[in-house]
């Protein structure tokens, strides 16, 4: 959704538009899912203390971060404390904000968390965002890289969890093409891209081709 915002937003700055920003507040718990209101007015929302924090944390938040420390600062009060994947978006939340120590370590807890609760759904995710952590390094940690993508490939691949293995296969495209490496940057890209279309992920699919556009020098579509 970030990401979104901020490519529609480069547009508008463009186009001499009014600059677009958003806060974002999530939480995790138990909501009342209804219709409030009356004849003249209804609305059919989720109310609680849950969506309370979410609110009052996106009233918080700076403009272009999320903020989830909160719900996780006591995670027995927001029954959090066993959910690796809460973990892993605080840990991608803490990369995009280049807070990278900061990333490894939550996403390290994830894993741990992922292990003893034997979630190997979650454990494939978590994998695939250390990959990533490691991808994004300066230089990349190429090896680590390639080790995590490697195992959330194995993990994804015996669940069946198809945009987990397009995902590591983009990750390592684009790992390989900054290496240098042409022959398995177009492999794991052409993957990448075909896995996306054949599942209808738009928005992956038009950075697949335009990574490997990047690496053909044209503007690559593949049918």
């Amino acid at each position: 959704m970030q990401r979104r915002v901020n490519l529609y937003a480069d547009e508008l700055q463009r186009a001499g538009g009014t600059p677009v920003h958003i806060r974002v507040g999530l939480n995790s718990g138990e909501v009342v899912v209804r219709s409030i209101g009356s004849d003249l007015h209804m609305d059919y929302t989720a109310v609680g203390q849950t969506t309370h924090l979410a609110a009052r944390m996106e009233q918080m938040a700076k403009e272009s971060l999320i903020l989830m420390e909160e719900a996780l600062a006591d995670p027995e009060a927001t029954g959090t404390s066993h959910r690796p994947l809460l973990l892993a978006y605080l840990a991608e939340a803490h990369l995009l904000a280049g807070r990278r120590d900061d990333a490894v370590a939550v996403a390290r807890r994830a894993l741990d968390l992922s292990h003893r609760q034997k979630e190997r759904g979650s454990e494939a995710w978590v994998l695939r965002l250390l990959g990533e952590i490691a991808a994004h390094a300066d230089p990349p940690n190429v090896e680590s890289a390639e080790g995590h993508y490697t195992q959330a490939l194995a993990r994804a691949d015996e669940l069946g969890m198809r945009p987990v293995r397009a995902h590591c296969h983009l990750g390592l495209g684009k790992l390989f093409h900054r290496t240098g490496d042409r022959p398995k940057t177009a492999e794991h890209l052409t993957i990448a891209a075909t896995m996306y279309r054949e599942m209808g992920m738009g928005f992956w699919l038009e950075k697949a081709e335009a990574e490997l556009g990047s690496l053909l020098g044209t503007h690559s579509k593949l049918r």
